[in-house]
């Protein structure tokens, strides 16, 4: 079991300048809580305790009574990077350290850098039916790059119970007749070639469902959608997300199928989305369909509003680009190459009525920068260099109002 601790926590005498070090980077999966015990990242030899420094911009972090940090990135935090800074306070009050770590979005298990260490599992099952989980799939080990790794349950289920099948897999089995979630920790050691040892925690996740009539839980994902068009977002169409993967639930393979539209027009853009063409009514209907590879299909619809009781938008602030700053973090065979591209969002700070254009303008002198989806930029690193270099690239944007430019300066690390 986990160990409880005090607020402030007794560790070793200082080894140099820094009395918290925190990894410089970490990959992370989309709606996956990421765990990291502070405690085992202390050089101090007085009592301390840890406090959130900087909340991240892209998730939310937490501290608990045992210094656990977690940290859950937002639902719409899919791809890029995300940082926040933890403060290493001493009994005084003091702040006397402060450390940053990087979270880089990885696009799927697969992409998770070897050695990165434990992320959250989600499993689910009905109810008086076994599961069987593998928590180490998704936490950076690779057998090939790996001369040991050691897998152990710092908790036991508090509805069921776990007993390993075989290495690294283990069978659920929940209590009798129970229905709802379980969780419970874990701790993985994973020893690299040069017989170093990388810690991590995390958790793994267990949702127990009623029973065969609730065979497709995942389909409460779907649900009806307000949509408001107003002054400030005029626009010739509109991107309408009607249905985002779970955590539990996984990329559930799907088609999407438009049934009707009360007034204007709307068309498939992905599996996902809709891509919606305003007609003349001020309340306007979209029904729409998904259908599931098992071939159940989930009906629902998206209601929209439009609202143009403020000024005309050519009046208020459009087409305005600011200049963006990222600090990108390279890992070799993973998140910068060029199958695991950075993904850059240089008009999320940008001021903009409706749909924009994005081109680039000026390519930066290191890396390669290409568009990528809508509103983004896909970047990567081929250059050989160790340390930091700095380099910029020259943008536009295009709205319906007007165009504007803005640098992004881009500060990579190998």
């Amino acid at each position: 079991m986990v160990s409880a601790c005090d607020s402030f926590v007794d560790d070793v005498a200082p080894q140099g300048e820094d009395e918290l070090v925190l990894q410089d980077a970490i990959s992370a999966l989309p709606n996956t809580s990421l765990f990291i015990d502070l405690k085992t990242l202390l050089r101090s030899s007085e009592a301390v305790k840890f406090s959130i420094g900087s909340q991240p911009g892209k998730g939310t972090a937490s501290i608990d009574d045992k210094s656990i940090l977690l940290y859950q990135p937002k639902v719409d935090f899919v791809t890029g990077q995300d940082v926040l800074s933890i403060n290493l306070i001493n009994t005084a009050g003091t702040t006397i350290d402060t450390d940053s770590i990087w979270i880089n979005m990885a696009s799927s298990a697969d992409s998770i850098p070897c050695l990165n260490g434990a992320l959250a599992d989600y499993y689910y099952t009905e109810v008086n039916q076994p599961v069987i989980i593998q928590p180490i799939l998704n936490d950076g080990y690779c057998a090939d790059k790996t001369s040991g790794a050691i897998l152990n349950f710092t908790e036991s289920p508090t509805n069921g119970t776990i007993e390993q099948v075989e290495l690294f897999t283990y069978r659920y089995t929940p209590n009798v007749d129970f229905v709802g979630d379980d969780a419970f920790m874990y701790e993985l050691t994973l020893v690299d070639e040069a017989g170093e040892e990388h810690y991590s925690i995390s958790q793994v996740n267990v949702a127990v469902f009623q029973d065969t009539t609730s065979h497709y839980p995942c389909d409460s994902l779907i649900q009806p959608i307000d949509y408001y068009i107003t002054s400030d977002s005029v626009s010739a169409s509109y991107m309408i997300l009607v249905y985002q993967s779970d955590p539990f639930c996984g990329d559930l393979d799907h088609q999407l199928e438009i049934v009707s539209v009360a007034s204007g027009s709307a068309t498939v853009y992905d599996p996902s989305s809709i891509q919606y063409f305003p007609g003349s009514d001020t309340i306007d209907f979209i029904e729409y369909s998904i259908h599931f590879e098992d071939g159940h299909s989930v009906d629902n619809y998206v209601t929209i509003y439009f609202d143009y009781s403020t000024d005309d938008p050519s009046d208020s602030i459009c087409g305005i680009a600011h200049d963006d700053d990222y600090n990108l973090f390279f890992v070799a065979d993973s998140i910068g190459t060029e199958l695991d591209p950075f993904i850059l969002d240089p008009v999320t700070n940008d001021e903009v009525c409706g749909q924009v254009d994005l081109r680039i303008i000026e390519a930066p002198t290191i890396g390669t920068a290409s568009l990528y989806e809508t509103n983004q930029i896909a970047y990567y690193v081929s250059e050989e260099f160790a340390g930091t270099m700095e380099t910029q690239l020259l943008y536009e944007i295009c709205d319906h109002v007007k165009c504007d430019t803005a640098m992004m300066t881009l500060s990579v690390t190998k």
